[in-house]
């Protein structure tokens, strides 16, 4: 704003400036995910999928002979 009006001033006598006329400037917070409400108790849920993620052997489970 000032480089617009002609006024050649650094960054930092500028923020001395506004730290003795009190001055802020406005920042906009960034979104923070507040996470999930609580905790999901995963012990009584059925298994839909019938998903079988337990082998035996090594490489049962990806297809590979």
């Amino acid at each position: 704003m000032l480089e617009k009006r002609g006024i050649k001033a650094s960054q930092k006598r500028v923020a001395r400036r506004m730290k003795k006329m009190g001055l802020r400037s406005i920042t906009v917070k960034k979104y923070k995910p507040s996470g999930s409400k609580g905790k999901v108790d995963e012990k009584d849920k059925p298994n839909l999928l019938e998903q079988n993620f337990k082998a035996e052997g090594l490489r049962e489970k990806l297809g590979i002979c």
